[in-house]
C-alpha cells in the first residue's frame, strides 16, 4: 500500500513543483493539480520503462528494481527541493481553502462514491486472489499483461500466446 501510495504521490508533487515553475496562467487549482497529476504520471511510467530498459540486461526482476529506483530517485529530489516544494504545498493548500466550496467537496465525494459503488461488485480481494464478476470487460485481457510483466521477468514483455514475440501494446 505504501508502494501505491508512493508511486502516486512522489510524481504528483514533483509535477506540480516544475508546472509552478512554468509560465503556465492556470487560475483554477483543481486543473492545476489533474495536470500535475496527469504529467507526472506519465513523465514516472516513461522513467520506469527506461529504467526498466537499461536494468533488463543485468538483473531480475526488473520492474520492481525500476520502481524502487524511480521511487528513490523520486524522494531524493523532493529532498534537494524540499523547502520549495513545502512552500508551493502550502500556497497550494491556501488557495484550495479560497476556493473550496461546498459544492466542490459534493462534485469531488460523489466522484469518489460513484467509482467504489461501480467497481465493488466487480472486484473482489480474497484469499491473495482478484476475483472479478462475470460481466464482461476487459479486465481479463488486461490483467493477463500485467501479470506477464510483473512476475514474467521477461522485460520487455513476451506475448504469452507466442513464444519469444513481444508483446504489442501502446505503451511497449
Amino acid at each position: 500500500m505504501l508502494g501505491a501510495v508512493l508511486l502516486t504521490l512522489l510524481p504528483t508533487l514533483l509535477a506540480y513543483f516544475f508546472i509552478s515553475k512554468t509560465d503556465l496562467k492556470i487560475k483554477n487549482p483543481y486543473l492545476i493539480i489533474a495536470l500535475s497529476w496527469f504529467c507526472g504520471q506519465y513523465l514516472f511510467t516513461i522513467f520506469v520503462f527506461l529504467t526498466a530498459l537499461i536494468l533488463s540486461p543485468l538483473t531480475s526482476p526488473v520492474l520492481f528494481k525500476a520502481s524502487i529506483i524511480t521511487i528513490l530517485m523520486s524522494i531524493l529530489a523532493l529532498v534537494f527541493t524540499y523547502s520549495r516544494v513545502l512552500n508551493i504545498i502550502n500556497q497550494a493548500n491556501n488557495t484550495l481553502k479560497k476556493h473550496l466550496k461546498l459544492a466542490d467537496v459534493f462534485i469531488i465525494s460523489f466522484c469518489f462514491l460513484f467509482s467504489f459503488i461501480f467497481f465493488i461488485p466487480h472486484l473482489k480481494y480474497q484469499n491473495n486472489a482478484i476475483y472479478t464478476s462475470p460481466i464482461y470487460w476487459d479486465y481479463h485481457w488486461q490483467m493477463s499483461l500485467i501479470q506477464n510483466f510483473v512476475h514474467g521477468d521477461n522485460f520487455p514483455p513476451e506475448n504469452e500466446a507466442f513464444a519469444g514475440v513481444p508483446s504489442t501494446y501502446h505503451y511497449f
